[in-house]
């Protein structure tokens, strides 16, 4: 029986080039005041 399934954040599986956890994690870091660019975060 299978109980739990993961999936990568960034849409490997289903609508590659998704940028939302890009996104999400942009909006967390820079809460703390940290600018980070979308390759450090990928």
């Amino acid at each position: 029986m299978i109980k739990t399934v993961i999936f990568d954040w960034a849409g490997t599986t289903v609508d590659f080039g998704c940028m939302a956890p890009v996104h999400a994690f942009r909006n967390a870091f820079l809460e703390k005041g940290i600018q980070l660019t979308d390759k450090e975060i990928r």
